[in-house]
Parts: structure tokens; sequence; C-alpha cells
């Protein structure tokens, strides 16, 4: 496992939050790899925390499927299967194809079409620019403002946890 320096802790956020934090970017940027076993001691060593909070961040990380909890053990990081992205890839379709029908009953396509127009715009600009990381962000905040706009938080919230297990 590679080092990691502990995150500056944000304003307000509980120490759980942090680890939660920690080990959820770690995993997504592939620092912490599928199959891979880590401890609470190493995590709360890392992070000057008690085991406590990484306990609680643990939870949280194998509640939304990230890990697997093995008590005096450790956690293993999930392996991602090619069920889980048609699953995800399935449930998004779900999701923009219903924020795509309550954005119409409500009678605001026109408005949405025009928000969601402008962030094509800088997509494109993007594009244009061979700046990769900035076309992928404008893409997912595309996607995220079109469900965003059908008006459920509860809905527009597990998108979003939709969004990083891409």
């Amino acid at each position: 496992m590679t080092a990691q320096t502990a995150p500056a802790h944000p304003t307000g956020a509980s120490a759980a939050d942090l680890v939660y934090q920690h080990v959820k970017t770690r995993i997504l940027e592939h620092d912490l790899e599928g199959g891979e076993l880590i401890s609470e001691g190493e995590i709360a060593a890392a992070l000057e925390v008690s085991r406590t909070p990484v306990r609680e961040g643990f939870i949280r990380l194998q509640t939304e499927g990230w890990m697997t909890l093995y008590p005096k053990r450790g956690a293993l990081i999930r392996q991602v299967g090619p069920h889980e992205i048609r699953d995800v890839v399935q449930a998004r379709i779900m999701v923009e194809s219903h924020a795509v029908r309550q954005i119409v009953a409500a009678g605001e396509q026109e408005q949405v079409a025009a928000e969601l127009a402008e962030i094509l715009d800088r997509q494109d600009a993007a594009r244009r620019a061979e700046d990769h990381d900035d076309f992928v962000a404008t893409d997912a905040q595309f996607h995220q403002h079109l469900v965003a706009s059908a008006g459920n938080q509860l809905i527009t919230t597990f998108y979003l946890s939709l969004a990083d297990r891409q």
C-alpha cells in the first residue's frame, strides 16, 4: 500500500467523515485495489484518529458496497465485476429517464434544455482544449443537472452515489 498523508480536516467534518472520504477517495483513485485487505489500525494511524471513527467510516463504506468487513481481520476492498458495470448503467438509464419524464410533466423542458445546452457548450470547449479532466467533469455535471432538475432530492442523492461507481 502506498503511504498517504492525512488530508486536512474539512471544517465541520467528523473524524468518521474524514475516514470515509479518505478511504473512498483512495478506492476511486485505485490506490486501494479490489481484493486488498486494510486494517482499522493502519487507517487510524495514517489519519491520526482513534479506531472508533475508522470503524464508523468502514461501516458506511460497507453499506455502500465499497468494502466487506471481517471482524478482527480488517476490511476487504470489493472488486468490481462485469455485472456491476451493467447494473450501474441500467440504474442510470432508469433514473435519467424518470428525470426527463418529470421535467416534461412539470413543463420545465425548455428551461432545463437551455441549462443543459450551456453545460454542453462548456464541455465542447473542454474537448477543443483537449482538457480531458474538464471534459469528464462537465459530462458528469450534465447528467447530474438533468437528474437534479427533476426536483427529487432522494433520487438525486441516489444518482450521485451511482456516479462514483463509474
